[in-house]
């Protein structure tokens, strides 16, 4: 009698364990970025602080050796804080534990004049346009849940969206409910490129939801695919190249048949979290999971490198 009610719970207990992972109780709590942001004067940096489950957005002049708090908002996570194009704006993500909606608010770089212009459920990367001053894009996602009994919760689903601040309307801009869009950028006011996550990049026309892979398949090595995938792409407008990277390398490519051309290679342990062009795009900015900067120039040499000054939460 006492073996089988032994059996019974430790039956009891796989069953919970099961519908543990099944059905997590843990509610959406955000994501926060590890990417840092240069102004495009090419002299300021933000980049977020999380520390005990809150967050503030940090700015600092390069050179400078002590960061300052850019902004905060108490009870809020903050997050994303993108620069507009001629660096005189940022637009911001922020959200309250366990709350899906996200608010998007806009002030001046100096962080003074924050404004709620949108919220929504799920919303990620948010930029001003380059070519519409009265537009922002941002990547939405249409649920948070899990594939898999064991895997964590995260969003997916994703589609890349234009909202117009004076007319208050929104169009979708791809129509692929993506599993996840790890970052995108505009070629041109027609054109723009999106990279998923295990998918690949693709590029579409505006108000066109047809799309043309950009296919990276036997021009690079197989295990740094997935890499590229899952990392920042961004296009160089004078250089007519894609900047992609793998975790380790970073690649100028062409989007077309010719294979990607190695410009750097980080050193051993130390891992590339995002890159991007310089504005005037004579060089490349580089952050690594150490909390270095690095810019470098198209042939990959470096130019500068120095760390993000630690902040005082």
């Amino acid at each position: 009698m006492r073996y089988k009610k032994s059996i019974i719970i430790i039956i009891g207990l796989g069953v919970a364990v099961f519908v543990y992972f099944l059905y997590p109780k843990s509610k959406f709590e955000g994501i926060l970025t590890n990417e840092v942001y240069l102004c495009p004067n090419d002299k300021e940096i933000n980049f977020v602080y999380e520390k005990d489950g809150t967050s503030k957005i940090y700015s600092f002049r390069i050179g400078d050796t002590v960061p300052k708090i850019l902004i905060k908002n108490e009870g809020y996570n903050l997050s994303e804080p993108n620069f507009s194009a001629d660096g005189k704006r940022i637009i911001y993500r922020a959200w309250k534990k366990n709350d899906p909606v996200i608010h998007l608010f806009v002030c001046n770089s100096d962080g003074t004049n924050s404004n709620e212009i949108y919220k929504g459920n799920l919303l990620f990367d948010a930029k001003f346009s380059q070519y519409d001053v009265d537009e922002i894009n941002f990547i939405r996602a249409s649920e948070y849940s899990n594939h898999s009994p064991i895997a964590t919760q995260h969003p997916n689903g994703m589609d890349l969206y234009g909202y117009n601040l004076k007319s208050k309307t929104i169009r979708k801009l791809t129509d692929g409910n993506y599993y996840a869009i790890n970052s995108y950028d505009f070629i041109d006011d027609s054109n723009f490129i999106i990279n998923c996550d295990l998918v690949g990049i693709f590029k579409y026309t505006v108000g066109n939801l047809k799309k043309e892979e950009l296919n990276l398949k036997d021009k690079i090595d197989s295990s740094s695919i997935d890499q590229i995938y899952s990392n920042r792409v961004s296009y160089s407008k004078t250089k007519e190249k894609y900047l992609i990277s793998s975790n380790f390398e970073v690649y100028l490519w062409d989007g077309k048949d010719s294979k990607p051309i190695s410009i750097y290679t980080s050193q051993p342990g130390i891992q590339i979290k995002s890159t991007s062009f310089l504005k005037n795009e004579k060089k490349v900015f580089l952050s690594d999971n150490i909390e270095n900067i690095t810019i470098i120039n198209y042939k990959g040499e470096v130019l500068r490198k120095f760390k993000i000054p630690h902040p005082v939460f």
